[in-house]
């Protein structure tokens, strides 16, 4: 807008009108506005309104980790990666090697044809139901001890799917095996991403879920070998001793955080480490 009178401006409801000209020709310019306005988000997993958009249920990733449990964890970082592959592989497994044992054991506990797909459909539900649920509870509980639990849960209940006598049993245990199972994968990328520099991370996390993928790939071919060579409930039974041994090196490992947190407690409070019981 120019000094002249014929191009003098008025302000009204934040525009800009110059007199003179033709209704036609007027221009309108909105008003700046330089008031700060907070971030909105776009899509549904971040925060609505807030000064800078975060995702939603990752409260972990916006909180400082503890220095003593990361140092221990990046100086195992190989170990924790094999366990947590150890429990991708077997999860993934199962929920394949089944499906061409179904012949075999569908005569065997004289199983009608929705029960046989029930016996596969039951864990692949539990898996995915339970999924993110327990990925939450980890984050508030502890990942490890989780994924542990998982490993637990999945040897116990692939005992008593190689032990059922009928399909009700069967379909009951294999939901629960899928709750195991479950545990395994929402903790294992946790795991891995905490364990593991920002530098060799993805190259951690493509590990682990080529794991998975190998369990999935496996299945097949190892189930058929196995209704082939010896009893179909041999295909749960293997999952027992690689569970134990997964459990006992999840334990050592747990034992080994606990003894450096409270060497560093030490360090940084000799006083206090000195004291024994009064």
């Amino acid at each position: 807008v120019g000094t002249d009178p014929k191009d003098a401006a008025w302000r009204d409801g934040g525009f800009s009108v110059r007199r003179g000209l033709p209704l036609a020709r007027q221009r309108y310019r909105r008003r700046p506005r330089h008031v700060p306005r907070p971030a909105v988000a776009r899509v549904p997993w971040l925060e609505i309104v807030g000064p800078e958009p975060r995702l939603l249920g990752s409260d972990y990733l916006n909180q400082p980790a503890s220095p003593m449990l990361n140092g221990e964890l990046r100086r195992q970082r190989w170990r924790v990666l094999s366990l947590t592959s150890i429990g991708m592989f077997m999860g993934t497994l199962d929920g394949t090697i089944v499906a061409v044992a179904l012949p075999v054991l569908s005569p065997a506990l004289r199983l009608t044809y929705s029960e046989a797909l029930w016996v596969q459909a039951a864990y692949l539900l539990a898996v995915s139901v339970f999924l993110i649920p327990l990925g939450r509870v980890a984050d508030r509980h502890g990942r490890m001890r989780l994924y542990l639990i998982g490993i637990a849960i999945f040897g116990v209940f692939s005992l008593a799917c190689s032990l059922a006598t009928n399909g009700i049993l069967l379909i009951v245990a294999r939901c629960l095996q899928g709750l195991g199972a479950s545990f395994t994968a929402a903790t294992s990328p946790a795991l891995v991403t905490e364990a593991f520099p920002p530098e060799q991370r993805g190259r951690g996390l493509g590990l682990n879920a080529s794991a998975g993928f190998l369990g999935l790939m496996a299945g097949p071919p190892l189930g058929g070998f196995i209704v082939t060579h010896a009893d179909w409930r041999w295909i749960f039974l293997i999952n027992v001793p690689i569970s134990i041994l997964t459990l006992a090196n999840g334990w050592l490992l747990m034992r080994t955080q606990k003894r450096e947190q409270e060497d560093a407690a030490g360090r940084s409070h000799p006083g206090v480490a000195g004291h024994g019981p009064v």
